[in-house]
């Protein structure tokens, strides 16, 4: 019984040294500088290596059936092929993106070209400190002529990125990549 109780003892501690010695912001300073500096500026692209739509009886089919890209499941999308950004050039917002998941309303959309895209001036547009997690939270809303989005992204020091879509037309569907200077200003 002692050695049960000692050994239930020993791994507890090991477990909450181990836990207490992980430190939640793991940036360096000169990583928190960098971001700053590149959202101080106002031009960066996120550029996404993978997407999540939001999972459905419909999109558990079309996975099921096999037809999503080579080397995907239904909760991570592989976009390596394909052109998938969100661009903040001074106060416009740039979006390309393909778009896997359910249209909630009939639209008229270009098989061809079905992604989801926008170029404008947002509205709403705010970028405030995430301290949970050390980087920015940022948002806002834009109109392509057609469909409504809401726009909100995690950007965190270690320059990954998270960017969540919501339409007035279809699902929501998050993009998950990387932040950096935009070179095309």
């Amino acid at each position: 019984m002692k050695f049960v109780l000692s050994l239930i003892l020993g791994l507890s501690i090991l477990v909450g040294v181990g836990c207490a010695s992980h430190s939640k912001n793991m940036a360096t300073p000169e990583q928190v500088e960098a971001l700053n500096k590149l959202l101080e500026q106002r031009f960066f692209v996120i550029t996404a290596d993978w997407a999540r739509p939001l999972p459905t009886q419909s999109m558990n089919a079309i996975a099921n059936a096999g037809l999503l890209p080579f080397n995907s499941t239904l909760n991570r999308i592989d976009l390596a092929d394909s052109e998938s950004y969100l661009r903040i050039a001074g106060d416009s917002a740039i979006a390309r993106f393909p778009y896997f998941g359910e249209q909630q309303m009939p639209g008229i959309y270009n098989p061809k070209d079905a992604g989801i895209e926008f170029k404008g001036v947002p509205t709403d547009f705010k970028m405030t400190a995430n301290e949970r997690q050390g980087g920015y939270n940022m948002s806002f809303e834009i109109n392509d002529g057609t469909e409504n989005f809401e726009v909100t992204a995690i950007i965190l020091p270690s320059n990954y990125s998270t960017v969540s879509i919501v339409s007035t037309h279809r699902r929501l569907i998050q993009y998950f990549g990387k932040i950096s200077a935009d070179t095309n200003e």
